[in-house]
């Protein structure tokens, strides 16, 4: 099959040119059938993403990536309700391979986007699933590491839109999603709260009015719920990739609260032979074998940590290229060959300098690409001191940028928030008058069937 394509400054000229040519509605057509085509693509691919093709799923979209960016900004352009119904449940229902695949500030744009347009059309289930993409997105860029404010309050919105939308509509993968992580944002809600309690505690002394640890134990078991109420929705749905999915959020929760020999026997039991089974050495294979080395580095295992970074780190550099996770995995052996010592400390610069020449061409101004660039001035030290002052530097740059960014990022989300809570009112408004609408049509029949029997 032969592929044609329209140059760029051709289709602009048609674009801005159609009224004068008399064919506006010609283009407006061919722009609708171009848009939902790649919307539709944008489904196919990610399909194809979560099976043993997903290879061919990377080349498609790496063949046909700009043209699904222009039809989503053809989309949000239409102002056309069903064009911009298609574009929102596209790319939630992509969000597991657009959040794998896109860097985290461009994913958080669109997604961002698409929850102003279900916002403006007032679609609870829509303002749920893109509140519920929008945390997932955040808990990536963090890696599930550290606890997330912002993952934990799209994830809280989205939970309680999900709940007042009928129960057929909550059976489904979207909410399950939310469940799972919302679960794990609450389990390293607790744990962080804790570590700042410890701090408070060595400047004031203890308060006696409720039981240490109270916090963290309410919200570990308010987690464990959500988590365990997502596994037995995607037991229902059928679909083992996702359950296992649920598993390593568990895994991910123990690592999180120190049981890392439980997490590994997950990794290694719940998810990596499903995952390995289902989908070959798939990106989402690199990431469990990934957390099984953070956890076999935590224990002190270096070897058997080394050994699982080394196969996460060939399946990136094959799959997904310079990537973010494959920058991650040189980082993690970097840190690993750290560990062992002074004889390891050029391997590990080396393992730096090839993370972070990644990071600067993917992710640019990033915390990651900062903590690469400290690292490798650490290290430089030892072997190059007059070159330390100028990786310090590039280090408090891109740091000082973060803050700035993440300020803004706190007021569109902010603003998000208040949105949804917004929303969620007048839904609960809406339900109450509709109660009572009932009731008295109720009693004024009882009313009147008194009133005719007497």
């Amino acid at each position: 099959c032969e592929h044609y394509s329209l140059h760029p400054l051709l289709q602009t000229f048609c674009r801005e040119e159609q009224d004068r040519m008399g064919c506006a509605e010609e283009g407006t057509q061919a722009r609708r059938a171009f848009t939902l085509h790649y919307l539709k693509k944008l489904e196919n691919i990610c399909r194809k993403f979560v099976s043993k093709d997903f290879q061919l799923a990377l080349k498609d979209f790496e063949h046909d990536g700009m043209n699904i960016q222009q039809a989503l900004e053809n989309s949000i352009k239409f102002q056309c309700k069903d064009i911009e119904e298609s574009c929102i449940n596209a790319c939630n229902n992509s969000v597991n391979f657009l959040g794998k695949i896109m860097p985290p500030r461009q994913c958080l744009e669109i997604y961002h986007r698409l929850y102003d347009m279900s916002s403006s059309q007032k679609n609870t289930r829509q303002m749920a699933e893109c509140l519920a993409s929008l945390g997932f997105v955040h808990l990536c860029d963090g890696n599930h590491r550290t606890f997330s404010k912002e993952a934990m309050e799209s994830f809280e919105e989205a939970y309680k839109l999900f709940k007042i939308v009928s129960k057929s509509k909550r059976k489904s993968e979207a909410f399950a999603h939310c469940l799972s992580k919302l679960g794990l944002c609450y389990i390293a809600k607790g744990i962080e709260e804790n570590e700042q309690k410890k701090g408070q505690q060595k400047k004031d002394p203890p308060k006696r009015d409720r039981p240490k640890g109270f916090q963290q134990m309410g919200d570990r078991q308010k987690g464990k719920k959500l988590m365990q109420d997502a596994i037995d929705l995607r037991k229902e749905l059928g679909d083992q990739v996702y359950l296992a999915a649920s598993h390593c959020d568990r895994a991910i929760a123990a690592r999180l609260i120190g049981e890392h020999s439980q997490a590994i026997t997950i990794l290694k039991e719940e998810c990596y032979p499903i995952y390995k089974d289902n989908l070959g050495d798939h990106p989402w294979v690199a990431t469990v074998l990934n957390y099984i080395s953070d956890s076999y580095k935590v224990l002190g295992k270096l070897e058997d940590a080394k050994e699982n970074t080394k196969k996460s780190l060939d399946i990136r550099k094959r799959t997904l290229g310079d990537h973010q996770d494959t920058a991650r995995s040189y980082v993690h052996l970097a840190e690993l060959l750290r560990l062992q010592g002074q004889d390891y400390l050029s391997g590990a610069l080396e393992n730096y300098q090839k993370a972070l020449s990644i990071q600067e061409k993917v992710l640019g101004v990033d915390k990651e690409t900062a903590a690469s660039c400290k690292a490798i001035a650490e290290i430089l030290e030892e072997f190059e001191p007059e070159n330390v002052p100028e990786m310090k530097k590039r280090a408090d740059s891109f740091t000082e940028a973060i803050k700035k960014r993440a300020t803004v990022q706190r007021q569109i989300s902010h603003q998000q928030n208040e949105t949804a809570n917004s929303h969620l009112q007048k839904e609960k408004l809406k339900w109450k008058l509709e109660i009572i609408v009932v009731v008295f049509t109720i009693l004024v029949s009882l009313l009147l069937c008194l009133r005719c029997s007497f």
